[in-house]
């Protein structure tokens, strides 16, 4: 199945996540993921462009 990668914005803060369909994604999603962000610091759950995952949730580099 395809995974979509999705970004949210919020005070200078971008989390990002991947998720399987794009209608699954909510204003309460997106703070769920945001704040385990801020608590966790990044992680495959939600993470940042400084330290990215794949959708398997193994690190990887953008080059």
């Amino acid at each position: 199945m395809k995974k979509v990668f999705l970004y949210f914005y919020l005070n200078i803060s971008i989390v990002v996540w991947w998720t399987e369909k794009v209608k699954d994604v909510s204003w309460e999603e997106a703070f769920k993921r945001y704040n385990y962000y801020i608590q966790h610091g990044p992680t495959s759950f939600a993470f940042d462009f400084k330290h990215t995952f794949d959708e398997k949730g193994e690190r990887f580099l953008i080059k």
